[in-house]
């Protein structure tokens, strides 16, 4: 039995590929996704060590805080929804 991939409308882009035409796989987006949780959690690392040292204000540090916490939340409500879609996956019978 084959499978037939899903056809996309007229003049709507795929969305494994990008405005330049270079295919882009779920794993560059998921990669490009931890860098940026990786790279907010490091700025609000070196926003409280700028605190630390009198080099950055309050506020400076409770918005990088709060930012790299929304970037952790998102993370993990990504991993439950890909674990949940995988048990899915693996519960249907073929």
């Amino acid at each position: 039995m084959a499978i037939t991939p899903i056809s996309w409308a007229a003049g709507v882009e795929s969305p494994s590929v990008m405005a330049g035409g270079k295919k882009v796989s779920f794993a560059d987006h998921l990669n490009r996704f931890l860098d940026q949780l990786e790279q907010s959690q490091n700025k609000a690392n070196a926003t409280l060590r700028d605190f630390l040292t009198g080099e950055a204000e309050l506020h400076t540090v409770m918005i990088a805080a709060q930012e790299a916490r929304l970037w952790l939340e998102l993370s993990v409500q990504l991993r439950n929804k890909l674990v949940e879609s995988y048990q899915e996956i693996s519960r249907m019978q073929i």
